[in-house]
């Protein structure tokens, strides 16, 4: 009975370890993913002739590291840079993005931007704090950086 009681508890506490493994290990993975993002979010808003693609007021090009980097300019002249990662290079169901802009700077995940950044064909953002309201509704976690 001892020695069952023992191997059950042996058990128990191999389970609590391998899962604070898995817990540690995908923090450590997230947390160099907003590492990555944040260090190439672009210092300026691409030019067009340095878009790879663009889509109305949205300037875009994939960065050697396959982040897609880029910019949006707002009806209202402000601008937002941005890095992106897809749900296809971290291997997970979310994509992350950082943007940066007048209100502050961003971290954003889910799974409204698969592939790219990419917004609905008639959206044109009056300003900032439509375009943050837009992130928060299509996104299940925006969290500022501090």
């Amino acid at each position: 009975m001892k020695l069952t009681s023992a191997i059950l508890g042996f058990l128990a506490l191999a389970a609590v370890i391998v899962a604070g493994v898995v817990v540690y290990r995908t923090r450590a993975a997230e947390a160099a993913v907003w590492r990555d993002l944040s260090r190439v979010v672009p210092a300026q808003p691409l030019a067009p002739a340095e878009a790879q693609f663009t889509d109305g007021p949205l300037f875009a090009k994939l960065a050697p590291d396959n982040n897609e980097i880029g910019s949006i300019r707002l009806n209202n002249g402000d601008t937002w840079r941005f890095a992106f990662r897809s749900h296809h290079l971290i291997g997970g169901p979310d994509s992350f993005s950082v943007f940066a802009g007048p209100s502050g700077t961003f971290r954003v995940r889910g799974d409204y931007f698969c592939c790219e950044v990419q917004f609905p064909r008639d959206t044109a953002f009056k300003d900032s704090a439509e375009f943050v309201a837009f992130l928060r509704r299509v996104h299940p976690s925006i969290k500022p950086v501090q």
